[in-house]
């Protein structure tokens, strides 16, 4: 096979999908709900880990190249969203090529972050602490970022010479930006101990807390120095938050020139606090991450955990709060009373009841139209993700869909 060919066989596919006037619409009903004029609920489905299954009916990898099969798998992404996944999510007839980013990873702070897996793919995993005494903490140090430029200006060539006659080939850098400080720290210093330390060691806990604002403050003006950032809201983003999050109320592309966080949108959360108290949050998470969203263009906030009971921190300290994550596990009618109509109620429902070996149908529609009632005329987005599996039946995201994008139109 040549493999070239292949590829350029893939993006005149996706040229053709995402040249689509459909794709417009899509674009433009996300970009209501996401600026608070909304037209209906937003239906989002993200196969994360389940891609395997997808790819294994869709379309598998072919490539053996090793740059050809990074483009081959974003190309084939799109095309299988294109035909087999019917939310609003659009395809573009795009390929984004992103740069070399040095020395951004959990290892890159000094210590060496370790976990214990289990023989299972994808299952869970123990955290080996790094940090097994408060001595450690001097082997601490900001991560030092670089980018390799020469790299990903080879890269941004290849691809070009290749796709750029086909597809708009454009080079992105650091879009992702998320705040989630107790997830770093569960990993240097074990999830039980943590909680422990924040009533045994105080004073300990907040130092290593700034420690880690203070990094994140550090690669945020790194970034902008080296003018690394580019636009995180475009027609196509995804925040972690759980959706899409395109909007007309930050710039986009054409204004990269002088491109910085202010333009850009931010994800916090801190999933790991959920037992812990709403002062004990404000106190040893919210108050180091407030000074890190402040930069930004707007805000999404929250994860797994349910934020009934911190939201009123959260919309006190954050005036560019726009997303609120809503998960399986929160009190979704106080959650909606709470949200109203400023700001986007992302729900996130409950994969389980997609992807367990019997999936419950049922109370999956039961669980989507008890949100839409809730949510009568509010900014709402309906997300299926967390997937780790599809248990071979790549068929069931079609299902979800289908319903979910059935009672969205009711």
């Amino acid at each position: 096979m040549n493999e070239r060919e292949y590829i350029r066989d893939l993006a005149s596919k996706l040229f053709d999908y995402g040249s689509m006037q459909e794709q417009q619409e899509k674009i433009k009903l996300i970009k209501a709900c996401n600026d608070l004029k909304p037209v209906r609920p937003i239906v989002f489905a993200r196969p994360e880990n389940g891609w395997s299954d997808l790819h294994e009916k869709w379309g598998s990898h072919k490539c053996e190249d090793r740059r050809l099969r990074v483009i081959e798998d974003s190309l084939l992404k799109g095309i299988i969203r294109a035909e087999h996944i019917p939310d609003d999510m659009p395809v573009l007839p795009e390929y984004r090529v992103p740069l070399r980013i040095l020395n951004n990873g959990y290892n890159d702070f000094g210590v060496q972050l370790e976990v214990t897996e289990t023989e299972r793919e994808k299952g869970a995993y123990h955290i080996e602490p790094a940090i097994r005494n408060w001595e450690d903490i001097k082997k601490l140090h900001f991560r030092k970022l670089g980018v390799d430029r020469e790299g990903s200006r080879e890269d941004m060539e290849f691809a070009h010479a290749l796709l750029g006659d086909i597809l708009d080939v454009y080079t992105v850098g650091v879009t992702d930006w998320r705040y989630g400080l107790t997830r770093v720290l569960i990993h240097m210093r074990g999830f039980q101990q943590f909680l422990m330390d924040m009533y045994d060691y105080p004073e300990e806990t907040h130092n290593i807390i700034q420690f880690l604002a203070d990094n994140f403050a550090n690669e945020m003006d790194y970034y902008t120095k080296e003018n690394l950032i580019s636009p995180n809201t475009l027609d196509n983003d995804y925040i972690g938050v759980g959706g899409p999050c395109a909007t007309d109320d930050l710039p986009g592309r054409e204004h990269q020139s002088d491109f910085g966080v202010k333009d850009c949108a931010v994800w916090a959360e801190s999933q790991e606090t959920i037992g812990v108290s709403p002062a004990q949050f404000e106190e040893y998470v919210f108050k180091y991450q407030k000074p890190l969203v402040d930069q930004f263009g707007l805000c999404g906030y929250g994860c797994c955990e349910g934020l009934e009971g911190r939201f009123d921190i959260l919309k006190k300290g954050l005036d560019n709060l726009r997303w609120i994550a809503v998960s399986p596990w929160a009190d979704a009618e106080k959650m909606a009373e709470q949200i109203g109509r400023d700001y986007v109620y992302l729900y996130k429902v409950n994969p389980a009841l997609v992807v367990s070996p019997q999936a419950d149908w049922e109370a999956a529609e039961k669980q989507v139209r008890n949100i839409k009632r809730l949510t009568d005329g509010m900014s709402v987005q309906f997300s299926l993700k967390d997937t780790n599996t599809f248990c071979n039946e790549p068929e069931r995201i079609i299902r979800w869909v289908d319903m979910a994008m059935k009672i969205a139109a009711e």
